[in-house]
């Protein structure tokens, strides 16, 4: 209807358009303001709807490019989350870790993509050295194909971080049942008898009402023990549960990882491990 005033009208058409004026005449006030406004307000939806494809985060979750690392920092490119290069965690303040890459976590929600948080994955640079040296020197894109990498990242014997920073408020039950919800066939997959002991252990670690945006939770492995902080606070570690951490380090890095930007961006700072 934008482009009536440019478009020559068929006589008929003009005729129809009378006879519907004449209808709504007849209908009365309350009735025919009804019609233009549920017309109205059906295509009011339909703009914001197509705004909201056209604009929609999750349109741009796959695909993007190799990132670089600075110096000081990295900048999510899809959240606009910026992680420091480096950090000494709260579990582990005498060790410093690397960032090896991060991405956006997507919730799709009907057919909108909702950003919830930016994640990284850290190494303690002593340790990873040793676990990831056979593939020192190995280009990005080779690494990105290369299923023994990030089988590594996951299982291998070296102290790592997960490091989520907020996008969105919400509350502890969603937050932790998401997570939960990827940690469960994970854990039962690696020890079917103890799946709900290890994942209730999971949960309890979480002792927060709410996350707000810019909160940080760091879940961390250092050496036989799994820790969770929140903002600094650090809860009580979870030890010699080797299988829970694989599991949860396999929510990023393996072939069902809940971020696959976050997956393919994990080679970015690999060669800053071997190169200070």
């Amino acid at each position: 209807f934008f482009f009536g005033p440019f478009v020559a009208m068929h006589p008929n058409q003009h005729a129809v358009m009378l006879e519907q004026e004449a209808l709504l005449r007849e209908e009365g006030p309350s009735r025919g303001s009804f019609r233009v406004g549920f017309c109205w307000g059906m295509l009011s939806m339909l703009v914001f709807l197509v705004a909201v494809l056209a604009l929609s985060p999750a349109r741009v979750e796959f695909g993007t490019s190799l990132a670089a690392v600075n110096t000081d920092s990295y900048t999510e490119a899809t959240t606009g989350v910026v992680f420091p290069a480096s950090l000494k965690p709260p579990a582990d303040v005498n060790s410093e870790y690397k960032i090896l890459g991060a991405g956006p976590r997507i919730k799709k929600i009907g057919p909108i993509g909702v950003k919830v948080y930016g994640v990284a994955m850290y190494a303690e640079a002593r340790t990873a050295k040793t676990a990831l040296k056979d593939y020192e020197g190995k280009k990005p894109e080779a690494l990105q194909k290369d299923a023994s990498f990030y089988e590594t990242l996951q299982t291998g014997h070296f102290n790592k971080l997960i490091d989520i920073r907020m996008k969105r408020g919400v509350g502890r039950d969603t937050m932790v049942n998401a997570l939960v919800e990827a940690l469960e066939p994970r854990v039962h997959a690696l020890d079917p008898k103890r799946t709900d002991e290890l994942v209730q252990k999971f949960q309890g670690l979480f002792t927060d009402k709410s996350f707000k945006e810019g909160d940080i939770i760091q879940i961390q492995q250092v050496g036989k023990a799994l820790y969770l902080s929140v903002n600094g606070d650090t809860r009580p570690a979870i030890v010699n549960e080797q299988v829970l951490s694989d599991a949860f380090f396999g929510i990023y890095t393996d072939d069902s990882a809940v971020s696959p930007v976050a997956k393919e961006h994990l080679v970015d700072g690999v060669p800053s491990l071997f190169h200070e």
